[in-house]
């Protein structure tokens, strides 16, 4: 199984004249249908390879900008964090303030209540 043998190009010469037309007449049918394949699945190949490859430079350009959001939230992360964690603070006490008026105030109520209540 040496690979002259299976080539029908390097047939020997001495291999006999009905040998080779029967070849060549294979060959011409073949050959184009063959190169008409050969072409076909090489576009097709190509098709693919460009797809994977337009895949990988999107997703190289993605990881790209995910790196520049990444670099910019990292250069400004400290003030924003301090801002939200003043916010949140902020809010809180407010929240506490308000807290403490309603519980004042349902204080208030309830005293006035019983103020009432015992001057029934």
């Amino acid at each position: 199984g040496s690979p002259a043998a299976a080539d029908p190009d390097s047939v020997p010469d001495g291999a006999g004249s009905v040998l080779a037309q029967i070849l060549q007449e294979l060959k011409e049918g073949e050959v184009q249908e063959l190169r008409d394949r050969q072409v076909q699945m090489g576009l097709e190949q190509i098709q693919a390879y460009e797809a994977q490859l337009n895949e990988l430079q999107l997703r190289q350009q993605q990881k790209d900008q995910q790196q520049q959001v990444v670099n910019m939230d990292a250069t400004s992360l400290p003030d924003r964090e301090q801002q939200i964690l003043e916010t949140v603070m902020e809010e809180t006490r407010k929240r506490k303030e308000r807290e403490e008026e309603m519980s004042q105030f349902q204080a208030y109520q309830a005293q006035k209540q019983t103020e009432l209540d015992q001057t029934k």
